[in-house]
């Protein structure tokens, strides 16, 4: 009987690798891949794109982790309307130079964030509360499903995902390819082909496009083309519209629960030294008025100021806060942005010296 060894010599084939200069050959791969990233950075910076931190759980979490060291900090919570519309550096010096935490996030509820602070025994400073009635006041559904997704993220980080974060917005704050949502190829696809609804199958909402960049602190900045250009205000107009539409009034029962749970919450902040002040930025147009009559502000806004015992600023007792004009409805300009936070401080400040 022949030996495996002889026999697996006798079918070995040798290959033999072909005699180029493979260290020309990588140079010239490095150097045809640099330039087609250079070209593809140009290309969507031409569209309008600039480099901006790529909102993620992993962000959010460097900025709760902030809040570990400031216990006394302002911390910023709500969804994109205070992200867009307040400027930090403003309000640090409003509160005599105090730290500044943003953990508001976009498109989610605000109550599952205060309830995690107010359970948290070392927090005692002050909470900013942007108020968007129906994102606020949602029982359910992905606006607090969101929430509690970046919460269970932050508790329950590996130590590679803690050191990822870190680096990769390293290169996000120079790139603006780097963009994850309107550049990644399933949603650049989308936008060139809008699929419908067919047999059963739901398409999921499409949320708005880029318009905002997100700098390293979680403060968002509107996009100049959104300030400019009518048709991509319709485009994220008609978003809204078909996003919040489909919410149905909330029952006055739950909304007396959900209430009794904000004004549990508050109470535990307030016996800790802290305060919670909530803020109604404004809305316009289609959003404004569908604001109004799904979530009335004698059966919303006020009950829930005067029943926390909170200082409540709401953009229409204020004439200085009220003559906005929100692009698409729903935030504000970055110019608009700080005179709205400067008359805002001025206004909180008076309020808070009483």
């Amino acid at each position: 009987m022949r030996s495996f060894t002889s026999s697996f010599d006798r079918i070995k084939k040798i290959r033999l690798i072909p005699g180029h200069n493979w260290g020309k050959v990588s140079l010239l791969m490095v150097g045809l891949t640099v330039t087609i990233l250079i070209a593809w950075e140009m290309r969507v910076r031409a569209m309008g794109y600039g480099p901006s931190i790529n909102d993620t759980p992993g962000h959010w979490a460097i900025m709760r982790d902030k809040l570990d060291s400031h216990p006394d900090a302002i911390v910023v919570i709500g969804a994109s309307r205070i992200r867009f519309g307040l400027d930090h550096d403003t309000v640090s010096q409003a509160f005599g130079g105090r730290k500044v935490i943003n953990l508001a996030i976009n498109g989610a509820g605000a109550r599952p964030i205060l309830s995690h602070l107010a359970n948290d025994k070392n927090f005692s400073g002050t909470i900013l509360c942007g108020y968007t009635p129906s994102l606020f006041w949602a029982p359910g559904g992905p606006p607090l499903n969101k929430t509690m997704d970046w919460l269970n993220a932050y508790h329950n980080r590996t130590p590679s995902e803690f050191v990822g974060q870190r680096l990769v917005m390293v290169p996000e704050s120079r790139i603006a390819f780097l963009e994850a949502e309107d550049l990644r190829f399933h949603n650049m696809i989308r936008s060139l082909i809008p699929l419908q609804n067919r047999g059963g199958v739901q398409i999921p909402p499409r949320f708005p496009p880029y318009f905002g960049e997100i700098l390293a602190d979680r403060q968002q900045v509107m996009w100049k083309k959104m300030e400019t250009d009518p048709d991509l205000q319709q485009k994220v107009q008609e978003i809204w519209r078909a996003l919040f539409s489909g919410a149905p009034p909330l029952p006055p029962p739950l909304l007396e629960s959900l209430r009794g749970e904000v004004i549990e919450d508050v109470a535990k902040i307030t016996a800790r030294g802290g305060e919670v002040i909530f803020i109604r930025y404004p809305s316009t147009g289609w959003l404004r008025e569908f604001e109004r009559e799904t979530s009335p502000r004698e059966t919303h806004w006020d009950p829930l100021v005067e029943q926390t015992g909170s200082i409540g600023i709401h953009y229409k007792d204020f004439p200085e806060l009220s003559g906005y004009d929100c692009p698409e409805w729903s935030h504000l300009t970055g110019p608009d942005a700080l005179q709205f936070t400067r008359d805002l401080m001025t206004i909180l400040q008076a309020k808070r010296s009483r």
